[in-house]
């Protein structure tokens, strides 16, 4: 049971750097929410998870991202935010 959550993560997080490096990103941080607090979404079913991340853009801009990663779909929510 452990082994399979374990796998599961890792799959999210290199799923994470592959939609990274299809944008032209460079992920400079990120954290990881289980739950729905102080996140833009408002639901979490099981085996999903949330990643506050912090992008570079090919044009050296920083974006901040919220992406729920999870066993049938991926959703992403950029940060409306202009960031210096």
């Amino acid at each position: 049971m452990i082994l399979s959550g374990i796998i599961s993560f890792k799959y999210k997080v290199n799923n994470l750097h592959e939609w990274a490096d299809k944008n032209s990103y460079t992920i400079e941080s990120y954290d990881i929410h289980m739950t729905t607090i102080n996140t833009p979404f408002y639901y979490l079913h099981d085996d999903q998870t949330i990643f506050d991340v912090w992008v570079k853009t090919s044009e050296n801009n920083k974006e901040h991202w919220w992406i729920r990663k999870g066993v049938f779909t991926d959703d992403y929510i950029k940060e409306k935010k202009k960031l210096k």
